[in-house]
């Protein structure tokens, strides 16, 4: 296939929703950057074909490394003359309290704060693009949190599947995308954050350890769909501006409200001091 758009970059590409979302943007003739920790399927034969021809390439990083991040980004500014489309699609959920390598939640570490040093590292090639998309994946389980502020984000005490430290996580990152947003349009660029819904995936965190619970895995296989599904939303969400004006948390392929929407702009400004302090 000749390509047509381009390129695309997408953040935990190889795996679950992320490699489904690679494999649709390919076929719809993009090229992708990936910005992976971990290789590729090699009994894929589009994404074999797509390496081949340079359609697809990689960067690897491990998200909750700053230096591995950081080296991989910089990589990524030498090789690549424009994004596109940003999709900060790789997270994590812990199954336990879980302590990243800045000393904050792991959760926060990986699912908050490293889509934000992606996103304003690469700036200026969003900006250099046509399209200028930012598509954030967060979770259903963002409107589950209850007890939010910046001590129980960074360090919480209490491990709940869904509403503790991965749906504050997630929440956290589509408050940063919401407050971001509107400057960001100034600039002519689009951020929205994109609920994928409950899908069948292998998220596991960096560390190796099951992301959910065995128990809760065999009730997820009831309700979860198809990945593909969840990279519908993501894809559809890019392409088609009438599912969300810029800022919007997205669920359903419909713009929805957020809970604690009034710390939209402290969230952006800890993340932004976090970035400063620990990465750039």
């Amino acid at each position: 296939m000749s390509v047509q758009n381009g390129p695309a970059l997408v953040t935990g590409a190889n795996s679950g929703i992320g490699l489904q979302l690679t494999l649709r943007l390919l076929k719809e003739g993009w090229e992708v950057i990936a910005l992976i920790r971990s290789d590729f399927p090699r009994d894929i034969t589009e994404i074999q074909d797509a390496l081949a021809h340079k359609r697809l390439r990689v960067y690897q990083a491990d998200l909750s490394r700053p230096e591995s991040l950081r080296t991989a980004l910089a990589e990524v500014i030498r090789a690549e003359r424009q994004v596109e489309i940003l999709f900060n699609n790789a997270g994590v959920a812990p199954s336990k309290l879980d302590v990243g390598p800045r000393g904050y939640d792991l959760a926060f570490e990986v699912n908050t704060l490293a889509p934000y040093i992606v996103t304003k590292t690469l700036l200026p090639l969003i900006e250099a693009g046509t399209k200028k998309t930012i598509v954030q994946t967060t979770s259903g389980a963002a409107n589950l949190v209850k007890i939010f502020n910046q001590d129980v984000l960074l360090h919480p005490t209490e491990f709940k599947i869904f509403s503790g430290p991965y749906g504050r996580s997630k929440l956290a990152l589509s408050l940063w995308t919401q407050a971001w947003a509107e400057d960001m349009s100034a600039r002519g660029i689009r951020m929205v954050s994109v609920d994928p819904g409950p899908n069948h995936t292998a998220m596991n965190n960096p560390r190796g350890k099951s992301a959910t619970p065995f128990l809760i895995r065999l009730i997820q296989r009831l309700i979860n769909r198809a990945p593909e599904v969840g990279a519908a939303h993501l894809y559809r969400a890019a392409m088609d501006t009438s599912t969300g004006a810029t800022g919007a948390y997205i669920s359903g392929d419909r713009q929805r409200k957020l809970v604690f929407s009034n710390k939209s702009r402290d969230i952006l400004s800890l993340v932004g001091s976090l970035s400063n302090e620990r990465f750039l």
